[in-house]
C-alpha cells in the first residue's frame, strides 16, 4: 500500500509532536539532540517537509522510541 506525501507528512508530523511532548523536551532541545537546526523540527511538526529514513532514525534515538512509532497512524 502506498501513502500520500502529505498524508505521510500529517502523519510523521502529529506522531513526532505528541512523542517529544511526552519526552518533555522543545524543538530546541530536540534539534540539539540530533544537530539540526530547531526550524527543521518545526518544518517537520508543522508537516512541512518529511524526513529522511535516517532522520526518522535519529529522531526517534533521541526520543528513546522505536523509529515505527514515528510513522504509525492511530
Amino acid at each position: 500500500m502506498t501513502m500520500p506525501n502529505e498524508e505521510a507528512k500529517k502523519i510523521v508530523s502529529h506522531n513526532l509532536k505528541k512523542y517529544r511532548e511526552s519526552a518533555g523536551l522543545t524543538q530546541i532541545a530536540l534539534s540539539i539532540k540530533i544537530n539540526k537546526n530547531p526550524e527543521y523540527i518545526s518544518k517537520i511538526e508543522r508537516a512541512v517537509v518529511l524526513p529522511s529514513v535516517e532522520m526518522i532514525f535519529k529522531i526517534a534515538a533521541a526520543l528513546n522510541i522505536e523509529p515505527y512509532k514515528l510513522l504509525m497512524t492511530k
